[in-house]
């Protein structure tokens, strides 16, 4: 019907000038009539639009959606969306995907290949207070879940529960198998224990009497484990080592028992808190007692005999020294007679060598009289002591148990040791993922925030609101995405900032709507489903039409086609079968290689197969059969050897054999094959033309070949011995030469398919091979046709009698979707139901109303989304303001008053209070103080009661506090020490502060020597001579009595002679005071390299060396300066056993193998990590390592193997 619209001469182009008609409304923009509300218009179908115009250069968009009344497909690159009416579905093929979210976060799909897919990145959550996951017909249970105190998940097989976890236990209905090993059903019967049968398997059964720690051992020798156990005994040599560097050994040697202690750093401590008494074997006899804090006792035959004391130690018995026994001490105490010994009367110089070197050589007439001079307490200035100016505080140490502070009085400085804080925490890192939390309890009645702070961007969840902001600059979105990889999406944005002039709400209708209608505001915000009305001229032509949508299902019909691109060469794509999946694109030359239009006139029939287009020179083309080879792709190569990395469909001349072959795929595997009969025998070969008979190749390899010299145009035949003998003669008749071997040569191929075999079943199944075979039955090649998943083939003959590969689908990979939209029992709601039809698979999503919103099924394809109507306020900005004014009107304040402007909205404030503060309080600040003491700040405010807040200091331990009234300040004085005299020595002296003085109190040592008095008669003192020396009774002099005693050589054992050590001298050395001291060196075992090299070893040939190492030792590198295979072992004997074992195999445990390595390189070297531990097993144990190598340098050479170990054990 047309529109008669009125009169637009003078009226604004604005769109301000309107005109409605049929419920529509239209206004003027100066051109043309514009529709008001939607995108189209027009109305006419694509026939009509392209009768009055079929040429467009744009692509069709349907911004505002469209409205189908059939079947409607969306056409992807490789497969299609389609919303079938008839089905109230919308399908996805195979290959297509639902997308959702702005990264393709989640996506639904189903491909033949990988069957049903739900993709969800970064976590899928799925809301529900129970979930069932069961199988296709829905007749059983896979996987329930349930929320709550209560709840519980279940695993289920065959509609069986085998695992159900609830809050306090989990339950497992069947066998339990975890990491290879399976685990008993049942409870085993009391003291019985697991047991595996090796394989993985494990049961309750005894265990064997026969076990013992050796079997157990083997099986595993470490455990963190806490062990009882009522005894231990090992064997002679055997230890118990303790520490991580083996500092402490626990040893019998066979002859004597030992604990060795090997850690430099540190002492070997026994500590107890109670008595430590070691006793005699067997029995209660004591030989030696240490008490803590009190004496330490030694005994013989459980008799004591030594006790230390507070003040010295007693003796029981006869004390017996080197040169002489307490007997002569006893006779020296009762002063016998010694005149042939002499005493010393005075010393004039001191030269005994060791006097000399003792401390006591340095006690001089001037040192006794400085400390005399010292003991009377005489000036030290040039000492000094510690002055309150010396006092300091030094470094820290390394914090230790709880910490505390110590004072050295020698120096005056003070120590701060921190308390060791190790074991506090310091910081700590969150390492739970939002599926950690969800795991311990997936519902809050918080709100919550994510991927932003919730107000300059992230996604807030609070109850009934979903807020979605952003902080990228771009707007906020939401995006739906499809099932297929997340390949698709549908994005939900807001407009952009500019397009804004306030908050917007979108509010949709209660209802489906019907067929047809389009969704229309009514200016506020307010959806309702609307009819479209009215009818109108159209005046569209098809390029209007395409730029709105360029996009048609319905086939076209023109009396012409002009495909043009502008500045850009045109082209025409036709699209193949299977949703379109591949383009055949047809191009235009580019005009520079154009002088003219060229026109091309295809033939008027099919022509016959393998014939190709031929051109007359003006564009008229025919069908034409052309002979011989062409080229291709495929790349040709002349050569004696087969060309590297050929791909399918190669080329080879093999110049050497005469023969071309071509590189062939027959599905399984890719291989050189004949292009042009065998390689000799009965199969032939192709003729090669040569220059001269002198070119022929060897007739010895060329058996069965022909060859031509083009220089005489003869033809020749090789017998395996020459070419000459055997020219080849043609004539026209049948039984010539030529015609004979051309029997020969020629071949017939049979084409057949057979089924696969080699597979599996399901593989042989979905598999064809397709085989060409000649007439002497050589295969000359296949392939094979197989299919992938939701495809069937069989091998069948047809009505013609020939072979037929059958296709056929899969009907259990099939799916057929529906989209429907399905009644909901809640109030104001609808469910939009997606189902497969085939397998009974259906997922619901609900479309709730609130606030005024109900959402309506109106039929099977349409939702109606209904507002609440004029029944529902809009609250407005000026509504807001008004309740504002409300509430503070209404209210009471004091000292301000409130007026507002209706008309404006705006609120003034008047103080009215008096004072700064609008009549609130004001404080005063003052000091003062109640004694000489202390000193107060006060804080009073003006109330009709003031207010007090006070600040007391208060002043002690020699620091005073007083208030200057006058200055309003407060003085804090502290005291200024001093050091006073000394005061006269007394007792064990001591320091004491008077006042603001310390005085020091020096001890009292007037008991104390001072020098060693002279031997007499009834003083003792002096020297003592024994025998084998004498003194000058005049000097003093102690000199030895050359050749009377001469000092053995000590003795290497235990038990041997005890007698003088020879020192070199410089590493080891004797002081004055006999004491040995070794310098450089250590103690401590170290990191070395001990090596061997072998004689000559034939090139993949066994050598052996023997390398002198250590006893024990701990392994740690391998270097090898050739390419070799080296094994270590514990004796000759386990190498010898060893030495025919293969490189691929591993020795058996207890072989005596220690280490092996294989090399690559020369001088490669070889971490053992971690160390491994290897010994000698000689009896008596020695220091060698035997070593095994083999030569894998390629070629002989002697081999040196370097070890690098670490010393252990004895």
């Amino acid at each position: 019907m047309a529109i008669n619209f009125p009169s637009t001469a003078g009226q604004l182009t604005d769109g301000s000038f309107t005109y409605t008609t049929g419920g529509r409304t239209w206004a003027w923009d100066g051109v043309t009539w514009e529709a008001v509300g939607i995108d189209s218009t027009g109305t006419d179908d694509l026939a009509v639009v392209t009768n009055r115009g079929a040429t467009t250069n744009v692509q069709l968009s349907l911004d505002a959606g469209f409205i189908s009344g059939g079947t409607s497909t969306f056409t992807g690159l490789t497969s299609n969306v389609q919303w079938s009416r008839t089905d109230n579905a919308l399908k996805w093929d195979d290959g297509s995907a639902a997308l959702f979210g702005a990264s393709d976060d989640l996506a639904i799909s189903h491909t033949t290949a990988e069957g049903n897919r739900i993709v969800a990145l970064g976590g899928l959550e799925i809301n529900s207070d129970a979930i069932a996951l069961k199988n296709q017909a829905s007749n059983a249970t896979l996987i329930e879940a349930s929320s709550g105190t209560g709840g519980e998940v279940k695993l289920y097989q065959n509609n069986v529960a085998k695992v159900t976890v609830t809050n306090l236990k989990t339950t497992i209905a069947n066998t339990l198998e975890a990491s290879g090993l399976t685990y008993p059903s049942s409870d085993g019967l009391a003291g019985q224990a697991i047991l595996t049968d090796g394989s993985g398997g494990l049961s309750f059964g005894s265990v064997s009497a026969s076990e013992t720690l050796d079997s157990v051992a083997d099986r595993g020798s470490s455990t963190d484990q806490t062990l009882s156990i009522g005894g231990l005994i090992l064997s002679d040599t055997d230890s118990i080592v303790f520490g991580t560097g083996s500092d402490l050994t626990i040893v019998h040697t066979g002859s004597k028992s030992q604990i060795r202690h090997s850690n430099a750093g540190n002492p070997l401590s026994i500590e107890s808190a109670y008595d430590v008494n070691l006793l005699k074997n067997g029995t209660s006899d004591l030989l030696a007692k240490f008490v803590p804090d009190g004496e330490v006792k030694l005994y013989h035959s459980a008799a004591e005999k030594l006790a230390t004391t507070a003040t010295g130690i007693t003796v029981s018995g006869v004390v017996t020294a080197t040169g002489g026994t307490s007997t002569d001490w006893n006779e020296a105490h009762g002063w016998g007679d010694h005149s042939t010994q002499g005493y010393l009367t005075s010393i004039s110089a001191e030269t005994d060598p060791v006097f000399v070197a003792s401390a006591a050589y340095n006690i001089t007439n001037t040192k006794i009289t400085n400390w005399d001079a010292a003991y009377a307490w005489g000036d030290h200035a040039s000492g000094g002591y510690v002055a309150l100016t010396a006092l300091s505080v030094g470094a820290p140490n390394a914090a230790s148990g709880n910490g505390n502070i110590t004072y050295n009085s020698a120096n005056g400085v003070f120590s701060f040791t921190p308390p060791d804080l190790s074991n506090y925490l310091t910081s700590y890192t969150e390492t739970s993922t939002l599926a950690n939390v969800i795991a311990r309890g997936s519902t809050s009645n918080n709100s919550a925030t994510i991927g932003g702070n919730g107000s300059t961007g992230g996604i807030t969840l609070a109850d009934g609101l979903l807020s979605v902001r952003t902080g990228t600059g771009n707007v906020a979105s939401i995006d739906l995405y499809c099932e297929v990889s997340n390949a698709h999406k549908v994005s939900i944005k807001a407009p952009s900032h500019s397009n804004f002039s306030g908050n917007i709400n979108f509010t949709l209708p209660g209802t489906h709507g019907s067929v047809d209608q389009v969704l229309r505001t009514d200016g506020s915000g307010n959806t309702s489903w609307v009819n479209q009305t009215g009818s109108y001229t159209e005046t569209d032509t098809l390029s209007s039409v395409t730029g709105r949508g360029s996009t048609t299902t319905t086939a076209i019909t023109v009396g012409g086609l002009t495909v043009s691109a502008g500045n850009s060469v045109a082209e025409l794509n036709l699209s193949t079968d299977n949703n379109n999946q591949y383009n055949v694109t047809l191009k235009a030359p580019s005009a520079s290689l154009l002088s003219g239009n060229t026109t091309f006139v295809f033939p008027p029939n099919n022509g016959s197969a393998n014939q190709v287009l031929i051109s007359d020179g003006s564009g008229n083309t025919s069908w034409s059969t052309i002979s011989g080879g062409g080229g291709g792709g495929s790349s040709v190569t002349i050569n004696d050897a087969a060309p590297g990395s050929p791909s399918s469909g190669d080329l080879w001349w093999n110049s050497n054999a005469g023969q071309l072959k071509i590189y062939y795929n027959d599905g399984s595997s890719s291989q050189w094959v004949d292009a042009a009969g065998g390689g000799g025998g009965s199969g032939g070969s192709g003729i090669t033309v040569y220059s001269g008979v002198a070119n022929y190749p060897l007739a010895s390899t060329h058996e069965g070949q022909i060859a031509y010299a083009s220089d005489i145009n003869a033809m020749h035949y090789s017998d395996g011995s020459d070419w000459t003998g055997q020219r080849i003669v043609t004539t026209t008749e049948s039984d010539s030469d030529f015609d004979t071997l051309l029997g020969n040569y020629e071949k017939t191929y049979t084409l057949s398919a057979t089924e696969h075999t080699g597979g599996t079943t399901s593989e042989n199944s979905a598999r064809k091979v397709i085989k060409l075979v000649d007439n002497n039955g050589t295969d000359g090649g296949k392939f094979t046709l197989n299919v992938g998943g939701g495809l069937t083939s069989t091998l069948t003959t047809d009505a013609w009698s020939n072979q037929s590969i059958n296709l056929g689908l899969s009907l259990g990979s099939i799916h057929n979707y529906t989209l429907s939209s399905d009644i909901n029992a809640g109030p104001y709601a609808t469910d939009l139901t997606l189902q497969d039809s085939v397998r009974g698979i259906s997922n619901t999503i609900k479309f709730a109303g609130a606030d005024g919103l109900t959402v309506e099924r109106t039929d099977a394809n349409t939702i109606t989304f209904r507002q609440g109507g004029t029944s529902v306020t809009q609250y407005t900005d000026d509504m807001a303001k008004d309740a504002t004014w409300s509430s503070i009107s209404n209210g009471t304040h004091t000292g301000i008053t409130f007026a507002y402007d209706s008309g404006t909205k705006f609120l003034s404030a008047t103080v009215t209070g008096g004072g700064g503060g609008g009549g609130g309080l004001t404080y005063t600040l003052t000091g003062r103080n109640t004694s000489s003491t202390n000193a107060f700040i006060d804080l009073t405010d003006n109330a009709a009661t003031p207010n007090v807040n006070s600040i007391e200091f208060i002043g002690s331990n020699g620091t005073d506090v007083a208030w200057d009234g006058a200055n309003k300040r407060i003085t804090i004085n502290s005291k200024d020490y001093a050091v006073g005299a000394n005061a006269a020595a007394s007792g064990g002296g001591g320091l004491s502060l008077t006042g603001s003085t310390f005085t020091y109190t020096p001890p009292d040592l007037t008991s104390f020597l001072t020098s060693v008095p002279q031997a007499s008669a009834t003083i003792l003192g002096g020297i003592k001579v024994g025998a084998n020396l004498t003194m000058d009774a005049a000097t003093g002099v102690l000199s030895a009595n050359a050749g009377a005693y001469t000092l053995p050589t000590a003795g290497v054992t235990a038990s041997g002679t005890l007698g003088g050590v020879k020192v070199d001298g410089s590493t080891v050395t004797i002081d004055g005071n006999g004491v040995i001291s070794s310098t450089g060196g250590s103690t401590a075992p170290s990191i070395g390299d001990v090596n061997a090299t072998s004689t000559s070893i034939a090139d993949n040939a066994r050598g052996e060396v023997t390398i002198t190492g250590h006893k024990g030792y701990v392994l740690y590198k391998i270097t090898s300066s050739h390419e070799a295979w080296v094994r270590l072992y514990v004796d000759d004997a386990t190498r010898q056993a060893d030495k025919d074992r293969s490189e691929g195999a591993d020795p058996a445990p207890g072989s005596g193998v220690v280490a092996e390595v294989r090399t690559s390189a020369a001088n490669q070297e070889v971490l053992i990590t971690p160390g491994v531990m290897g010994f000698n097993n000689n009896n008596p144990r020695d220091e060698n390592i035997y070593v095994s190598i083999n030569n894998r340098s390629g070629s002989a050479a002697t081999i040196q193997v370097t070890l690098t170990v670490l010393k252990i054990g004895e």
